[in-house]
């Protein structure tokens, strides 16, 4: 392995560590199950979501502290999430969501042309602290508008895990759009995760640097 790639990488290990959301339609953030479960810190702050973002929002009467994300479709199928939240100190406490879809893109995909009763997928706005999210027949390499909100308002985490996958007419999420380091080998680094590499350099110095920053070894 090349200088070159142990640098990226080592870059791509400090600045990528866990799954952040938009609090805004604009700033909506990608994000992709896989196998493993997406955990993010809910938002909070009794901001609701923009009354210009959707035309409506569907069953959800109110849309306090929302956190918008898109996600892309990998293999056409059918997908199915378990949404759940809890406090810090670990108790449930009440989780809301809708989805639009499906979209051509590019993300990000908002306003009332955008996300209306015409492209409503699955919606709820039960007291549950624990939600299934549907999406049916998606088509490869389409996109999806998830908004999830925090009813409580509490300060906790949420967490979402695709529970069909595998399964036969499953579909799945596209992770290219959130891990954007692959290297040489087929290596792929994805937010949440880490490694360790080691480097094997002959003769002369060198230094590792973040944003010009020299870092300690």
């Amino acid at each position: 392995m090349t200088n070159k790639y142990l640098f990226s990488f080592l870059l791509a290990i400090i600045g990528i560590s866990m799954f952040g959301q938009g609090n805004t339609a604009p700033t909506m953030e990608p994000f992709c199950a896989g196998g493993s479960t997406l955990t993010f810190t809910s938002a909070t702050g009794g901001v609701p979501a923009a009354p210009g973002s959707a035309q409506n929002y569907g069953c959800l009467s109110t849309q306090p502290n929302p956190s918008w994300f898109y996600l892309q479709i990998g293999q056409g199928g059918n997908l199915e999430f378990d949404l759940s939240q809890v406090s810090t100190n670990g108790t449930p406490i009440d989780v809301d969501f809708i989805t639009w879809g499906p979209f051509p893109g590019p993300p990000p995909i908002y306003g009332p042309t955008n996300l209306n009763s015409n492209t409503e997928v699955d919606c709820s706005y039960s007291g549950s602290a624990q939600e299934d999210i549907s999406i049916p027949n998606a088509p490869p390499g389409a996109y999806y508008v998830v908004l999830i909100t925090n009813f409580n308002g509490a300060a906790g985490q949420i967490s979402l895990t695709q529970t069909n996958i595998n399964q036969p007419g499953a579909g799945t999420t596209d992770c290219d759009i959130v891990c954007p380091l692959d290297i040489e080998n087929d290596f792929v680094l994805c937010p949440g995760e880490t490694s360790i590499i080691t480097a094997t350099i002959e003769g002369g110095t060198y230094v590792w640097k973040q944003d010009d920053v020299v870092l300690e070894n």
